[in-house]
């Protein structure tokens, strides 16, 4: 078997959902990836030979010969060609132990719950219609018995002091990781998170690969994927996440007050309930 990612990370992210299917009919090859997900995938698909994908091509990739050949999101014509086929895999990516637990120490040495936080799309296209300001986001900042952690990836750190400043509250922001570069790092900074709340990009894919309880803001139309779906607010591909949707752009009121319910619902409800 040879399979290769040919998209964006949260894409790769995805359709690396449905790599276990093939792995519980114990198959075998290579899985060639973004080289920022290659320690993550190692560590998840044990099984299979991961290859970070560089010019020219790994050789891995190019010897042998494979009995199935294709890109990852080509799978989806042979596993998931209906919702029944959709299986309720909680999660499928697995984050180091070491330093998820190492980043739960610091984050919260006094055992509070950690909710991780990302609004902005760094996409190529439609980043506009995906991102909010983090200044609107008081009613969910704004809840008590909550530990905000920024998981934002890009250069987030003023935008984030700036408004815990306003809003008069905080909100933990680690130089140490590098969410762009160190996807490794990141998957264990999103894995130390008790639930996540996030726009529509890469943060809320690792939370959902995780299996992390998470609630993502969904733009109306413009920007708005098609494996979200319309009219839904639960995933197929990512069981743990509920969406939350923009109901007329450009606004984003109502989408982070709905946002904010299902946190504070989660928040009140016993640990380990995914937010609904």
């Amino acid at each position: 078997m040879r399979l290769w990612g040919e998209q964006g990370v949260g894409d790769e992210i995805l359709y690396a959902s449905m790599v276990p299917d093939l792995l519980a009919r114990r198959a075998t090859g290579v899985l060639e990836c973004d080289a920022r997900l290659a320690p993550l995938f190692a560590r998840s698909f044990p099984a299979l030979e991961i290859v970070a994908r560089r010019d020219p091509p790994d050789p891995a990739t190019l010897d042998g010969e494979f009995d199935l050949s294709l890109p990852t999101a080509g799978l989806g014509a042979l596993l998931r060609p209906t919702p029944s086929r959709f299986p309720r895999r909680r999660a499928w990516l697995t984050a180091d132990p070491d330093r998820v637990e190492e980043l739960r120490r610091r984050y919260a040495p006094d055992g509070a719950r950690l909710v991780g936080i990302s609004w902005m799309s760094g996409a190529r296209r439609n980043a506009d219609a995906k991102s909010t300001d983090l200044a609107a986001w008081a009613p969910i900042l704004r809840q008590p018995d909550l530990r905000f952690v920024s998981l934002q990836y890009g250069d987030a750190a003023r935008a984030a002091a700036d408004a815990a400043r306003r809003l008069g509250i905080e909100i933990v922001d680690d130089p140490a990781i590098d969410q762009l570069r160190d996807i490794d790092g990141f998957a264990a900074q999103v894995a130390a998170m008790d639930c996540v709340v996030t726009v529509s990009n890469t943060t809320a894919h690792l939370a959902g690969a995780l299996g992390i309880d998470g609630i993502v803001l969904l733009p109306a139309t413009r920007g708005l994927h098609w494996y979200w779906f319309t009219r839904r607010d639960d995933s197929p591909w990512y069981p743990s996440l509920a969406l939350v949707r923009q109901s007329t752009a450009p606004a984003w009121d109502d989408t982070i007050a709905a946002a904010a319910r299902r946190l504070a619902a989660w928040r009140d409800s016993a640990p380990g309930s995914p937010p609904t």
